[in-house]
Formats: C-alpha cells, structure tokens, sequence
C-alpha cells in the first residue's frame, strides 16, 4: 500500500484524481451487492471521500492511480492509498463500518487502529487478553479509556489494573476514563489513576463513588471534567457533604455532572459556587431550586446549564437564572416553568440556546419573550399555540435553528414565520409534519438548508413537493413517514441540483444511523444542537 507523499504538480494529481475516480467507482459497484454486509455508509463514504479530493479541499495527500483491476473487496481496499484511507475515508465511517473495514486484512486493521480515540474495555476481555498486552503499541492516538461490567462478568481493582500496568507510557498521557458502568471498584483504582494519568483531563467514576472516592477525585492534579450523574439510574451515594470534597478542584474544574443525584439539594450550592472556573453544570433530575440557582450568580464563566426534570424549577427559578449574566445555552425540559416566566430571560444578553423540551407549549407570551432575547439562536420547544397576528417575532433575527413537534397540536403556526437567518428546521409529529406545514415551510423560508422530518404519519407526497421552491436546501432528512416512498424521494433529489444529502430512517441531524439515498458532496450530517454529538470510537 503506497505510503502518503508530498503533493505532486497539477498535471499529474489530475491524473491521480481521475484515476481515484475510476477506483471508487469500482469499489461502488463490488459493494453494492454486498451492502447488507458492508452497510450503505460504507459506500457513501468512498463517494464523500472523492467528492472531498474531486474539490480540492486536501492538498496533504497525492495518491498513486496504480491499483489492480480485480474486482476482490479485499484488494481494491488494499489498493487505497494510506493519506486517503486515514483523511478521508476513516473520519466518515460509523464504528460498525471500521470493524468491517479492520477485517479486510492486518494492514487495514493496523490504519483502524492508528485512528482510534477510544479504547473499550468489557470485563470479558480482561480475561481474554494474553498477558503483556500494550494498548499504547496498537492505539497510539487513543485518547480515552472506557471500560465496564459486561454481563456476568465484572471489572475489579486488581483486574483492571493488572490489565493497563505494562501501559505506563500510554496512560501518561490519556486524557479522560470512563469508569461509570465498572460497579464493583474502590479507591484503590482511583489511586492508581491519579498517579499513572498525570495528564487526566476529564473523568466518569463509578456510579457507586461515596464521600471516600470524591475526596481521592479531588486530589487529581488537571481534572477539568467530572462526571458524577447518571442517564439511566439515580445516584444515592452523593450527597450534598459528600459534594464539599471538590473545593479541592476550585482551581481546574470546568464542567460538573450531576444528572439524576437525587440527595443534592439547595445546600450543596455553597460549595458550587467555590468552583470559579465552573463553565458547564449538569444539574438534570435533581432537587435544584431557586436558592440553589441563586448561589451560582457569582460563578463568572458559567455559560451552559442544564435543568431537564427539575420539577422545583419554576419562574422563580428562571429570576434567579436571570441573574448569571455569562449564560449562553440553557435547557428547562420538563421544569414547571412558565411561558410568563420566560419573559425574565430576556436579561440574559449572551443566551443563544434554548431548549424548552418537546412538551413546551409556546403561546403569544411565550413567544415574544423568546424573541426578546437578542443573540437567539437555537430555540426548541413542543408546539405552538399562537393567536395574535402580532406576534410575528421579528425579535428572532438571529434565529438560526429551530426544533419544534412531539407535542400539542400546532395552533397559527403560520405566525411563525418568516424566520429570516433561519438555516436548520427540525420538525417532528403526527400534528407538526402535515402538508400544511410544509406549503407553510416552502412559502416563507427559502433561505433553509438543513430540513428534518420524523415521524410524519399525515404526510403524504404531495407535501414533500411542495418543498420544490427551496433551492438552497443541501440536507433533507425524512423518517417514519410511511406515505413517503424510495421513489418519491429519488425523484425529489433528482430535481434539487443543490441537495447534498437524502437521508431515509434515522435522522442524520440527532445520529449517526440511517441509510443514505444520495450523498452528492462532501458535506457532514449535522450534530443537533439539541443532543451530544455522537462519537464513533
């Protein structure tokens, strides 16, 4: 396999991109009868990897146009050279492809591995691996660790760290571990953390870490990012005591999780606003209130908070929240604020990000409120219920992402718009994705790029074409929408010389599922503002 060169002259890199050309189209027609194995993004990618070179947007790489003419899946992979496998190819494929991809052969595996962030650890595998195994040899840029119980099996102390011990170079310099499903830990691993990772940045303990573990957590000499919540079941073992433990980290720690620690009260907000470097707080499904919200004004880099399921949160609290002048992105779903409250929100002039969940109903109140904020730009909410024609909110002129359905039905949503800024729309629902919507979406915003539909059971093909006057859209998602066929959006593509991206089943803009239809330029799915982006290890 050739190895990356320097850039060669303009003639003969014509040459090598149409040779390039020539070798994907190849590798399109060996894949294709094989996309149940490969998976349809596998392929998209080759043809994002050549549409990136076809526009000149790598002068890094110049790659050879000498490659066989076998049709063998194992050697055209083969005949790719490295600068395109590792700066084109690798970056768009899913974690399910890259394993596809590191079975064609070792030296395949071997550029897998070279690109590799994260390292995961089941329990099984301490078992499985041969003694004197050296995660820093093959996963030179791993970044991460990850390890967790799996099934029966059960990651302990002794196993784990007789598992990384001949790792040393490497674990000096990871940068974050994620022990967060290994429920059978102790200090004892903390230890050995914290003297065999000087350069650990940010890390997710135990969800069974107690008073003992937070002050062994505190003595960590970088630690930016701490996770201590937990999506999926509530932490019992931290306390607002327990909490007193990370004055230690005043000096370092920017970003906090607390989602789902059910002890952490009001009380625990003196010691929060000791963390002067505090930027992030995740405060989800806890007890927070206004007098803990209002210990926090005196935090001057906090720009991100989360409040999802906070039911002591109500307009009282967003006052409170009114007065942290450096908010940027704050998130009420489900909190018992009110559209009235929304109103003290306006305060805030740096608040670009909104995020009111999908079972916020927005009313003439609600929505001029939101429009008083200057610098909007990220609003999501459930439905609307607009009544007033002066409601217009021409306050929104930075409004460049909107998420709205899941809810209520929609009510005067043609007094939405128009939105003039506004590029991404993500609209879900039974009652939010209807014909009528979208001669709505199609009359008043033709600047829109990015298009996401779901779950649009009343949507029907006359609707879709009624987006035909969207000339700028690039990006065009439509899922659960059963009266949406293959052909219909085929044809859909084919009328729209600017669509870069067709997309059936999951939606692009929230994952990184879904089958590709049509992938005509290099340009990526985007990341809702909404969700974590998702990371391919």
């Amino acid at each position: 396999m050739p190895a990356a060169s320097t850039p060669a002259s303009s003639g003969s890199t014509q040459s090598a991109l149409a040779g390039s050309a020539r070798l994907l189209v190849r590798l399109h027609k060996v894949f294709e009868p094989r996309s149940v194995l490969f998976g349809r993004s596998f392929i998209t990618a080759f043809a994002l990897g050549q549409m990136a070179v076809d526009q000149a947007k790598c002068s890094k790489c110049d790659w050879s146009t000498s490659c066989s003419e076998c049709c063998s899946p194992c050697v055209a992979l083969d005949s790719l050279p490295d600068s395109l496998v590792q700066q084109h190819l690798l970056p768009r494929l899913s974690s399910g492809d890259k394993k596809v991809f590191r079975m064609t052969n070792p030296r395949q595996r071997q550029l897998v591995n070279q690109s590799v962030r994260t390292v995961l650890v089941p329990a099984s595998a301490l078992n499985s691996c041969p003694a004197g195994t050296t995660l820093g040899e093959p996963f030179p840029a791993a970044h991460t660790l990850k390890a967790y119980d799996w099934q029966d099996a059960s990651i302990t102390d002794d196993a784990l760290i007789k598992f990384l011990a001949g790792s040393e170079q490497w674990l000096g310099s990871l940068g974050e571990v994620n022990i967060k499903k290994c429920h059978h830990v102790t200090r004892k691993l903390l230890a050995f953390l914290r003297s065999a990772c000087p350069k650990l940045r940010k890390l997710a303990p135990s969800r069974w870490a107690d008073h003992s573990a937070l002050r062994d957590i505190a003595a960590f000499p970088c630690l930016e990012e701490l996770d201590l919540g937990d999506p999926d079941a509530d932490i019992i073992t931290i306390d607002d005591l327990g909490l007193t433990a990370l004055t230690g980290l005043s000096h370092s720690l920017r970003r906090l999780g607390l989602s789902r620690c059910r002890w952490v009260s009001d009380a625990a907000f003196a010691t929060l606003a000791q963390l002067h470097q505090l930027q992030v707080l995740d405060l989800s499904h806890t007890d927070v209130g206004p007098r803990g919200l209002a210990a926090l004004a005196g935090l001057p880099n906090l720009h991100t908070i989360n409040l999802t399921g906070c039911r002591n949160v109500t307009d009282e609290a967003l006052a409170e929240l009114a007065r942290i002048p450096s908010l940027a992105h704050i998130t009420l779903k489900g909190s018992l604020a009110t559209n009235d409250g929304l109103q003290l929100l306006r305060a805030l002039p740096r608040l670009t990000h909104l995020d009111l969940g999908s079972r916020w109903e927005l009313d003439d109140t609600g929505l001029a409120a939101v429009a008083s904020c200057p610098e909007l730009k990220v609003l999501a909410a459930g439905s609307f219920n607009l009544v007033c024609p002066a409601c217009n909110p021409k306050g929104l002129a930075k409004l460049e992402h909107l998420s709205f359905g899941g809810g209520f039905a929609n009510k005067g949503l043609h007094l939405l718009f128009p939105l003039l800024k506004l590029k991404s729309l993500y609209v879900q629902g039974i009652d939010s994705v209807t014909d009528c919507v979208m001669r709505h979406i199609s009359c008043s915003q033709k600047q829109l790029q990015h298009l996401s539909l779901r779950s649009g059971y009343s949507l029907t093909k006359d609707g879709l074409t009624q987006l035909a006057p969207l000339a700028n859209l690039s990006v065009l998602s439509v899922g659960a929408c059963p009266a949406i066929s293959r052909p219909a959006l085929e044809a859909f593509t084919a009328a729209h010389s600017r669509l870069a991206m067709l997309l059936q089943g999951a939606c692009p803009l929230l994952s990184d599922e879904g089958e590709a239809l049509c992938a005509l330029a290099p340009e990526p799915a985007l990341a809702s503002p909404f969700l974590p982006t998702v990371r391919v290890s």
